[in-house]
């Protein structure tokens, strides 16, 4: 905030498979991809023990350990990685050479 002061904020992740809803969680943390790794292991449980095979999310979940979570459960994904549109300007690419 430019007042340095805090709000409350919320985040809601809802996950869906053949346009039904697997699962939902909301949390008090502003950012996303804290929640990606506790939000899949709440569906696997509810799921009786299996994720889904793919994964698709904004680049607001890209970070390197939701990578390794999902590589390590063996989950296709379509993650942006945070930097991926900011790197596709040409500030970026100018800036870079």
């Amino acid at each position: 905030m430019k007042s340095g002061q805090s709000k409350p904020g919320y985040n809601v992740q809802i996950g869906t498979e053949n346009q039904f809803v697997v699962g939902y969680t909301i949390r008090q943390s502003t950012g996303e991809t804290s929640c990606m790794k506790e939000y899949l292991e709440g569906v696997k449980k509810e799921l009786g023990g299996k994720l889904p095979k793919n994964i698709v999310a904004d680049a607001g979940y890209g970070c390197e350990e939701n990578y390794k979570y999902l590589e390590k459960a063996e989950m296709g994904n379509s993650v942006k990685y945070n930097f991926f549109n900011k790197e596709a300007t040409r500030k970026w690419n100018a800036d870079s050479v």
